[in-house]
């Protein structure tokens, strides 16, 4: 069976994330927050470039880092187990995970499983609007949705 890899590039108004670059031939890959300890029997989740797990903001180099320490920033709206892609008879496909933000790909919620093709955007949750009820400590990157440009090869 040939290579098939899915790429996820940060689109604009995007949560900032490191791109992706997913090898769909050894199996569906879920995607979700690295924010999660191991539970029972499930490893310490790392955010790579080659798996779905997807970490805080990207730290400042060291000349750029605060004095003092900051807490990671993950966006709010990305579940521990998100969405889950594979490849299927050559094609890509998504399913959510029944997120609490959903999954959107070119806006249409995804409700069963999706076809995705290369220079779909696809969202990992929603927009959270910002009102008199978010705490002061919440960031406006927090509250942005992860959304990728794909490309497949």
């Amino acid at each position: 069976m040939p290579s098939l890899f899915i790429n996820l590039s940060p689109a604009k108004d995007s949560f900032a994330f490191t791109p992706k670059h997913l090898n769909l031939s050894n199996g569906p890959i879920i995607l979700g927050s690295a924010d999660q300890t191991g539970t029972q029997g499930e490893p310490s989740r790392e955010s790579l470039p080659h798996n779905g797990w997807f970490g805080p903001l990207p730290t400042p180099p060291p000349s750029k880092k605060p004095s003092n320490p900051v807490e990671e920033i993950y966006p709010l709206s990305l579940s521990a187990m998100h969405a889950k892609i594979w490849m299927q008879g050559g094609k890509v496909f998504i399913s959510d995970m029944g997120a609490a933000f959903k999954t959107f790909v070119n806006g249409a919620c995804v409700t069963n499983e999706m076809e995705l093709r290369s220079g779909d955007l696809l969202a990992l949750g929603s927009k959270i609007p910002r009102n008199r009820n978010t705490p002061a400590h919440i960031t406006d990157d927090q509250l942005k949705p992860l959304v990728a440009v794909i490309t497949i090869s």
